[in-house]
């Protein structure tokens, strides 16, 4: 899960996350894991 995964990061702080094949490049981990939860994994959109 990625929240396990990454949930732990410091908020507003540059990171890049990988997982899936994907890279990312976020400046709020914790934001962008509940938004990538609600749009792909709750199917919200």
């Amino acid at each position: 899960m990625l929240i396990l995964k990454f949930g732990g990061s410091g908020r507003f702080q540059k990171r890049e996350i990988k997982f899936n094949g994907l890279k990312f490049t976020v400046v709020d981990t914790l934001s962008f894991l509940w938004q990538y939860k609600e749009i792909y994994v709750d199917g919200s959109y």
